[in-house]
């Protein structure tokens, strides 16, 4: 009997364990999965190259990273690991915050007086030396994210813009190049405008 009551215990530990791995990784990490028979509903575009554009860029960018910002700061995810089920092409990386679109009108009180200038300049700073431009500046801001230190991230790369890469993608697509045209002639103001309009919102 007291060999049951041993084996429940240990049970019980290994359960509590596995549960508090999944509750902890469901903050910390964001698993994005691509369906590589789909195509993308924007660019037209085949979803395993959609894959290997995210992951590029994802690459490149911590190849190249360096934050300039006088407190150091994440702004881009970074890929844990790569995996298949089935269809779909999984890429885990670390979640680095909330999508601005999913803030409550409290939560953007906290962040509302934060000088955000120095980040912005940080984040475009390195995607120019990566190459890359994100081409999806949503208005309302669901590919910006915040964490509770008030660390801005940007996320979703996978119709971005690299230069002399992917060129395939771009060609027969003007719908694509209009964006990646107009996201690149306003770069810092597009990003400060959705980032204030919402934070204000």
């Amino acid at each position: 009997m007291k060999l049951i009551y041993q084996q429940i215990i240990i049970l019980y530990f290994i359960a509590f364990f596995q549960l508090s791995k999944y509750f902890i990784e469901s903050f910390t990490v964001y698993t994005k999965k691509i369906d590589i028979t789909k195509i993308n509903c924007f660019t037209k575009w085949n979803n395993n190259r959609v894959f290997e554009l995210e992951v590029y860029c994802l690459k490149k960018l911590k190849d190249n990273y360096n934050c300039i910002c006088s407190k150091k700061r994440k702004h881009f995810p970074e890929i844990i690991k790569i995996y298949n089920i089935g269809n779909k092409k999984n890429i885990e990386m670390t979640n680095i915050g909330t999508s601005l679109n999913f803030l409550s009108k409290i939560e953007r009180k906290k962040y509302k007086n934060i000088n955000f200038d120095e980040q912005i300049e940080c984040i475009l700073r390195n995607l120019k030396k990566s190459g890359i431009y994100h081409a999806d500046m949503v208005g309302y801001g669901n590919n910006m994210e915040i964490n509770e230190e008030g660390d801005l991230g940007l996320i979703d790369f996978n119709i971005a813009f690299v230069k002399d890469k992917f060129n395939d993608l771009k060609e027969n697509n003007n719908s694509y190049k209009e964006s990646y045209n107009k996201h690149i002639n306003n770069n810092y103001d597009s990003f400060k405008s959705i980032l204030t309009n919402v934070l204000n919102d």
